[in-house]
């Protein structure tokens, strides 16, 4: 409150201005090479009145190119000066979600545990799921472990009964546990991978076979296009990862207007003054009739502990 004239520091000061040499109309991607227009991908549209019209953000990878596909059929057309860029993922991945794929047990032996000898021991609580090993030689198994009692948290066995045991895995020794690690079968005479849960807790096991070169399904120009490497394309990246600080909420991805955005630019700018005994913390957000704002400069007068500090608001 002021003294002078009972006002607030805020009052008559909400004025702002924005910047809009940060907020471009379009923005625009490329490649080092020339590549296909699914991989070229499409501008972004920012729909907003408060761009700077005509204003283009140019966005250029050097040194890359992910076009695969392109880039064995016309080699002649890529620099041999640059790099390809590839996006692997585990062939047990699904594209899609990004997760695992969970392995399916083949059999589930209820009311059991696999004791700390790799030996089943009768227990109420516990189930023993079953999984064949495959030929793949690492697995990953996960679970969420809550209990007092000691036992094996896996065993592998050349029988489905768990009866001939190859070697037993960690044990669990109490409290609430989150287990994700790595089985490693190779070099072993192993057809089954057994893994004991409480029945109340997940516990899942997956294939860890290799990597591998995806391909992702997108429709293109009104065409359906298989793509290799796709991950690697501007028209997957873009409604993925260039949803986060935009200009504004409206916006325009692979020709669509229905994209969700996950973060606004703070693109609208207000100065403020006040005093205060100690400096403002620069990393906490100022309140003002505005909103919320970033402090984006501030100076402090030290003879008087008048602070003028820029604020930054989101644009929207």
């Amino acid at each position: 409150m002021q003294r002078k004239n009972g006002k607030t520091w805020g009052y008559n000061s909400s004025k702002y201005s924005y910047d809009k040499q940060e907020l471009a109309e379009e923005i625009s991607f490329s490649w080092m090479d020339d590549v296909t227009q699914a991989f070229e991908g499409y501008s972004i549209y920012i729909n907003s009145n408060f761009v700077e019209r005509g204003k283009i953000d140019e966005i250029s990878v050097g040194d890359f190119t992910s076009d695969i596909d392109y880039m064995l059929l016309n080699p002649s057309a890529i620099n041999e000066e640059g790099f390809a860029l590839m996006a692997v993922v585990s062939e047990s991945v699904n594209v899609d979600t990004g997760e695992y794929e969970v392995k399916t047990p083949v059999s589930t032996i209820d009311n059991n545990i696999i004791g700390t000898d790799g030996v089943l021991a009768t227990n109420s609580l516990y189930e023993v799921k079953v999984y064949e090993a495959s030929d793949n030689e690492l697995k990953r198994f996960s679970s969420l472990v809550s209990t007092t009692t000691n036992y094996a948290l896996w065993g592998i066995y050349t029988d489905i009964t768990c009866d001939t045991l190859v070697s037993v895995g960690n044990l669990h020794t109490g409290g609430l546990v989150i287990y994700d690690e790595l089985i490693d079968i190779s070099g072993e005479d192993v057809n089954y991978i057994a893994i004991s849960s409480l029945k109340t807790n997940e516990a899942n096991l997956f294939d860890i076979i290799g990597w591998t070169l995806p391909y992702i399904e997108r429709e293109v120009d009104g065409a359906d296009l298989k793509m290799q490497n796709g991950l690697m394309s501007w028209i997957y990246l873009h409604p993925n990862y260039w949803v986060y600080d935009l200009p504004s909420t409206n916006v325009t991805i692979n020709d669509s207007d229905s994209v969700y955005v996950q973060g606004i630019l703070r693109g609208k700018k207000q100065e403020v003054q006040y005093p205060s005994l100690e400096d403002p913390d620069e990393m906490k957000l100022v309140k003002t009739y505005l909103g919320n704002g970033e402090i984006e400069s501030l100076t402090v007068n030290l003879s008087s502990r008048m602070n003028t500090i820029t604020l930054k608001y989101d644009t929207e």
